[in-house]
């Protein structure tokens, strides 16, 4: 079975006695190969962690001294790119130690040598490409199905009044309507930066918190977030402001400040949050102004503090 090289790569079985008992000239030119490689790769990789880094620089440097097959310089590439990824080199730091030994096998007349130095920097360097690529396919893909899975659970997540009617009458404690709105637009981020979108809650300190549900008050929120995405234009600025109402309400506006939540959001309505909030007493309107879309506003009564 083929053994492994330091850097993690199979050392192919054919390699000839030649390479296996190199003379003392092939060592000396690993030897120096080695040092003015090393010394020139640590000088421009300073960030790199020299004690792990730089011993499997050293393995490297003595497998491209040597005469390699085709299949093993792919491995190695494949190996050297893996391991250097793993530390955190950029693609240009990480090729810089290849590049060095190339060019000092050219200048020490080992032109065989340096071919296959150089064809294993761009195997190494396609190899970092594919690998780049794949980790930006999958974290656009990891994206997709956050966005996937809040539009299920937000926007057509139905809430059905046999479900309420079975919680009874919710126990209702004081809860801080600014931070379960943070809560809200934390989850339904995706939903906004799908589309270029963003949310900005205005609201005063020092404000009294609200008597609500928990579970109740978070999918309300949510709700109307997503909503507020799905009938805003993409690009467009969600204002949240929590105000006053009387001596004994807060107030929640939910509008665009651009172009506006579309007036089809009258049509629609909201029921999950209608059904949501009037079993915490409270009610909410869809109101239309021309020129500045359609505005969510509902207000839920404050706890009172002993």
């Amino acid at each position: 079975m083929p053994a492994k090289s330091p850097t993690g790569a199979k050392r192919p079985a054919n390699r000839t006695a030649k390479a296996a008992t190199a003379p003392k000239a092939d060592r000396d030119l690993l030897a120096g190969v080695r040092q003015q490689a090393i010394a020139a790769w640590r000088e421009r990789s300073q960030e790199a962690p020299a004690a792990t880094i730089l011993g499997r620089a050293e393995a490297l440097a003595r497998e491209l001294c040597r005469e390699l097959a085709p299949q093993g310089l792919a491995a190695l590439a494949e190996a050297w790119a893996a391991e250097t990824e793993e530390c955190g080199l950029t693609p240009f730091v990480m090729l810089g130690l290849p590049l060095e030994i190339a060019e000092h096998l050219r200048h020490a007349g080992a032109d065989h040598l340096a071919r296959q130095a150089q064809e294993f920097l761009l195997l190494a360097a396609q190899v970092r490409a594919d690998r780049g690529e794949e980790q930006w396919g999958a974290a656009l893909e990891s994206q997709l199905d956050a966005v996937r899975s809040a539009h299920r659970l937000l926007v057509h997540e139905f809430v059905d009044p046999m479900w309420l009617a079975a919680g009874g009458t919710p126990a209702l404690v004081a809860i801080s309507l600014a931070e379960a709105l943070a809560e809200a637009r934390a989850a339904a981020l995706p939903l906004f930066e799908a589309r270029g979108q963003s949310a900005e809650i205005n609201s005063p300190r020092a404000l009294p918190p609200v008597r609500a549900e928990r579970t109740r008050l978070r999918r309300l929120l949510i709700d109307l977030l997503a909503k507020a995405s799905e009938y805003a234009p993409d690009g467009e600025r969600i204002e949240i402001t929590v105000a006053r109402k009387g001596a004994d309400r807060l107030a929640v506006a939910i509008r665009g400040s651009q172009a506006g939540l579309r007036a089809s959001l009258k049509k629609a309505g909201c029921p999950t949050a209608k059904a949501l909030l009037a079993s915490l007493g409270g009610a909410l309107t869809l109101e239309g102004v021309r020129g500045e879309g359609v505005t969510l506003l509902f207000s839920l009564a404050t706890a009172v503090r002993a």
